[in-house]
């Protein structure tokens, strides 16, 4: 994924050889697919920024971006760059290594409602596309995310890796790395340091065997963004019904 956001900011050019200096702005798990073959594609630029000729500008009062895993100078509505997408990436690659949501505090830390920041952000911006929470709570919760947050979350990794969490999640695009090429580079050379090499082949088959072993979404609860799909209007009318079915069936109990 380090080496698509390098080529999409640093290396795409057009018909004429200009840069395009493509930001993604939706670097989130839902954009990042396993294909059959074992390779990894970066998918969904449907949001992404350019210089392409031609492209439109995206309205003032409009965040047009993946807010759950978007960058601070995203939220504070400055013009992003490259950097922007590795800090996402960095959100990413957190969850994956902690399993959990990096946004998501301890309970005993949540606020009992949203602060007068959010409510004051809610009222000047909106999200193009729909997210969790209120867009001034999002905003709220990355502006505040800092090393002492990554700490928190990345108790158990592994501090090599923790560095290139820090490094990637740094508030300041200026202290984070540079370019996508950079941050992959450091994390080839943490991997070959494990002298354990995960190959397209070995992620093929794991893939095949996780679909052929995967649970239904009824056994897994999972709501339909974490299965990565949205669903269907049966999928959804199926939903509806057996969450009024477990509702009377609660009630009755």
């Amino acid at each position: 994924m380090a080496d698509a956001l390098d080529y999409a900011w640093a290396t795409s050019q057009d018909d004429d050889d200009r840069p395009l200096r493509i930001v993604h702005r939706a670097v989130s798990p839902t954009s990042i697919r396993l294909e059959f073959s074992g390779q990894v594609t970066l998918t969904d630029f449907g949001v992404a920024y350019s210089r392409m000729v031609g492209r439109l500008d995206t309205p003032s009062k409009v965040l047009r971006a993946e807010l759950a895993y978007a960058a601070p100078e995203v939220m504070g509505r400055q013009k992003p760059d490259g950097r922007a997408d590795l800090y996402s990436l960095g959100m990413v690659l957190l969850e994956m290594l902690s399993g959990q949501y990096p946004l998501d505090p301890p309970d005993v830390n949540l606020p009992p409602g949203e602060s007068p920041e959010a409510v004051r952000y809610n009222a000047r911006v909106r999200a193009e596309r729909r997210t969790w929470t209120s867009v001034g709570e999002l905003a709220d919760r990355i502006l505040r995310f800092g090393p002492e947050d990554v700490e928190r979350v990345a108790s158990g990794v592994p501090e090599p890796l923790k560095r290139i969490l820090h490094k990637a999640l740094r508030s300041n695009p200026d202290d984070r790395y540079q370019t996508g090429c950079e941050m992959g580079n450091e994390l080839v050379a943490w991997l070959r340091r494990q002298e354990r090499y995960f190959t397209h082949v070995e992620a093929a088959a794991e893939l095949e065997t996780l679909l052929r072993e995967k649970p239904t979404p009824q056994q897994t609860r999972a709501f339909p963004i974490e299965r990565g799909i949205l669903p269907s209007p049966e999928e959804e009318a199926t939903a509806e019904e057996e969450a009024t079915e477990e509702d009377k069936k609660d009630r009755s109990e």
